[in-house]
């Protein structure tokens, strides 16, 4: 179920290791700016947590590589193609 109030300590928690996880990330913001830069224009008072927190998430999310190159799966040289950097 979706975090909607974080009202126990475990929802909290979760809240507070979901933004931890995407601040690493971004190391050079400060939490202020991490913040700010994903809630432009939005009125964040009557948010509840888990929206808030989407929001941030969508805001930081990084597409996932997909390698586009010519070699087929099975003969890749690569076993992990995400570290792929051909671009044939």
């Amino acid at each position: 179920m979706p975090i909607t109030r974080a009202k126990t300590d475990k929802q909290k928690r979760e809240i507070i290791e979901r933004l931890y996880t995407i601040w690493t990330k971004n190391p050079d913001l400060r939490l202020g700016q991490l913040i700010d830069n994903s809630v432009v224009r939005k009125d964040i008072f009557y948010v509840e947590d888990g929206q808030f927190l989407d929001w941030i998430e969508d805001y930081y999310q990084v597409p996932e590589f997909k390698c586009t190159c010519a070699w087929p799966e099975d003969y890749h040289p690569l076993k992990d193609k995400s570290k792929c950097i051909r671009k044939d």
